[in-house]
């Protein structure tokens, strides 16, 4: 083991996180017992996106011999690492998982995510029984994770000094981390006095209790928190572990916690008071007894809880078993009132969401136009009677069945309690059309006519499916652009040969078919021959086809398509030709993909763009006064003599030295963004003048 490297990914690397806090505690006991390590964690200002690649980027350079890749499952770090990499997922309560156990919404994509990463890692653990019991909810494992306990910091021998407080609260002032129960306990004893460390928020700040001072646990040390008092209490809902409870071992206090909480299974020493969950009474005598008795020495505890994670780490490497257990395992009775915990709160979360408040709330904040203008309408059908033979529209009617609507779409939203997450790489993948050899070429009609852009995938059936598996996936998890996830792309595949003429292609899709094919707005050909490029191209006027080129036996011509995403070295005079993105990875060809849709999309309002502002060519009436219905933009030229010309390209070169000022539509100018581009740092124009009146782009052109 001590020549290879053992690496953590932390995707959050905030002080006040709990998986930062674990990752560092984690490396510096691995570095003691001569461990390499290496922790990669998220920058400032960085996505989740660029992380995942940064971290595949340094992971790939690395010589040494990786013993394990440590990741946490919220947030999907490994997901762009190949699955021969030794991935070990650490079950810290995802996001997702925290959302559902307090009856929240979450995102079931980004659980979709996670549960792959827990599927195809190959070590799983849990910092304890409770987490693991927990995850079932939500996730499925091919096997009982490797128990063992999170460390702990080293022991700090505090001052013996009178403390400021009886007790103290550490963590945010959230429902999960058991406000309800610490408001409760503040109330049920006037006189202990509490300390409440943590980030305030209004609702605790302007709370009026005598017995509590509020301390801004930021900007305090570790040390200072806890020499505040002697007992620190944790009566969150639920924790995996629980940092706070480490901490306060570490510094010689004593903790009163629930006995299900992850930390619970760590000790049974004297230090670590367990109460029965839920029952603010006996936590309350705990508080009472714990006040009065002596805190017993609590070194030895925290040995014995490091000593048990560096065990479990070099188990998990090893491949071997424990015959010992690491961890205490909680009894039937915790075991089944962690199952119901998750239960109810499901059952929760459906009453939350069936409620009529809470729908239109969310609708308010969603879409406002829709929410005001739906308003509008039911105003105007109470007071408006219907005119047909029928009986009058009734309100209530029209109200509950738009109710039913939304409760049914919104409860596809929440995952039953031990539901399994079923990746798109385990279903059969349902094809929107599947282009042949020989025969009629047929393209149904989109299913309805979604809002917004309607996108196709088409790849070849020669192509490697964990390739098109990992475009697709990709493609599926930008949560904030819908236009291209699994339930609005149309996928499909074709099989032609590059011998076949553009002209054989389309006259195999008749005008019904192309009337369909007409309803598509961008069309993504990943590896396609220039003859299918050409013909998709030509038997519509409105579609933008790209192609996605990631083999170089594939000839490219850029006269056939409306954009380019490669990988490949494009040779110099046609690099400008049209819009063309060049991949550093194939792991970047979802963004890329969304990139083009939202340069191509409807813009609004469509502005007129100059392509050199700072020449004084256009004035204020050229804007005002532009048809924008009928022209894509318009061209400045010079006043010249008619000349003949014996093909386009010298009409062309003669065209372009005669134009002083040209200003495009917003949509004009991100088709040609490349050219475009050029033209603003110098180059001619004769390149974007063939291409737009190659495309069919109209021009208002004016001599001056």
């Amino acid at each position: 083991m001590n020549n290879g490297i053992y690496i953590f990914l932390d995707p959050f690397h905030r002080k006040d996180s709990g998986v930062s806090t674990y990752t560092i505690l984690s490396a510096k006991i691995l570095e003691d017992n001569l461990i390499n390590t290496l922790i990669i964690k998220l920058k400032h200002n960085e996505t989740i996106e660029s992380f995942r690649l940064r971290a595949l980027l340094e992971i790939t350079k690395i010589k040494q011999t990786i013993l394990c890749i440590e990741a946490p499952e919220s947030l999907a770090s490994t997901s762009l690492l190949p699955s021969d990499y030794p991935i070990h997922i650490r079950l810290h309560c995802s996001r997702s998982l925290g959302a559902f156990v307090q009856g929240e919404e979450y995102n079931p994509k980004e659980v979709e995510r996670e549960q792959k990463e827990i599927l195809r890692a190959k070590y799983v653990s849990s910092p304890s029984w409770a987490a693991y019991f927990v995850s079932l909810s939500l996730f499925k494992f091919y096997s009982i994770p490797l128990c063992y306990p999170n460390p702990a910091p080293p022991y700090q021998k505090r001052k013996i000094e009178p403390r400021k407080h009886d007790l103290i609260f550490v963590g945010r002032l959230h429902k999960l981390k058991g406000t309800g129960y610490l408001n409760k306990l503040i109330e049920g004893l006037p006189n202990i006095s509490f300390g409440v460390v943590a980030p305030i928020s209004k609702e605790w700040g302007n709370a009026k209790h005598n017995n509590v001072t509020y301390y801004d646990g930021i900007n305090l040390e570790k040390k200072s928190i806890y020499e505040l008092a002697d007992i620190v209490i944790v009566p969150s809902i639920f924790e995996t572990s629980s940092m706070v409870i480490l901490e306060a071992l570490s510094y010689g206090c004593k903790v009163i916690t629930w006995e299900h909480l992850g930390a619970s299974e760590y000790t049974n020493e004297k230090n670590l008071i367990k109460i029965q969950p839920e029952n603010v009474k006996n936590f309350t005598n705990a508080i009472n007894f714990a006040c009065k008795a002596p805190n017993p020495i609590s070194v030895d505890v925290i040995n014995h809880i490091n000593a048990n994670f560096l065990e479990g780490i070099k188990k998990l490497i090893n491949g071997k078993s424990i015959t010992y257990p690491l961890l205490i395992k909680p009894n039937t009775e915790i075991e089944l009132y962690l199952r119901n915990l998750v239960i109810n709160s499901g059952k929760k979360m459906n009453k939350q969401t069936n409620s009529p408040l809470v729908r239109k709330t969310k609708k308010f904040f969603n879409n406002p136009k829709a929410f005001f203008k739906d308003s509008v309408g039911i105003k105007l059908l109470t007071n408006k009677k219907t005119n047909t033979k029928g009986p009058e529209l009734s309100l209530s009617a029209r109200v509950s069945e738009t109710d039913k609507e939304q409760l049914n779409s919104l409860e596809k939203m929440v995952l039953p309690t031990s539901s399994l997450v079923i990746t798109e790489q385990n279903e059969k993948r349902k094809l929107y059309c599947s282009i042949h050899n020989s025969g009629r070429i047929e393209f149904p009609a989109p299913p309805g006519k979604p809002k917004g852009y309607v996108t196709s995938f088409l790849y070849s059936k020669e192509e490697d499916q964990n390739v098109v598996d990992d475009i697709l996936t990709g493609m599926a998890n930008f949560i904030d652009f819908s236009y291209i996830n699994k339930d609005r792309l149309l996928v499909g595949d074709f099989e032609v040969s590059s011998e076949e003429s553009t002209l054989s292609i389309i006259n195999r899709i008749d005008f019904k078919n192309k009337t369909n094919f007409s309803m598509i707005n961008f069309i993504f050909l990943l590896n396609a021959p220039t003859s299918l490029c050409e013909a998709l191209r030509s038997i519509g006027t409105e579609q933008r086809v790209i192609l996605i080129q990631t083999n170089d036996n594939i000839d490219v011509s850029l006269q056939s398509i409306d954009a380019l995403i490669t990988n490949q070295c494009i040779k110099e005079n046609t690099s400008a030709a049209r819009r063309i993105i060049h991949l550093e990875s194939l792991l970047n060809i979802p963004q890329a993909v969304r990139r083009i849709i939202q340069e191509n999309g409807v813009k609004s309002p469509d502005m007129l763009l100059a392509l050199n502002p700072e020449v004084e060519i256009f004035n204020k009436e050229d804007f005002i006064n532009f048809d924008y219905k009928n022209y894509d933009g318009i061209l400045k030229i010079n006043k010249s003599e008619n000349k003949r010309f014996t093909t386009m390209l010298d009409f062309y070169s003669n065209f372009s030295t005669e134009i002083v000022g040209i200003a495009m539509k917003e949509s004009a100018y991100m088709r040609y963004k490349s050219l475009c581009e050029d033209i603003e740092h110098g180059a001619s124009t004769q390149k974007l003048i063939e291409m737009c009146l190659t495309d069919g782009m109209i021009f208002d052109v004016k001599e001056i």
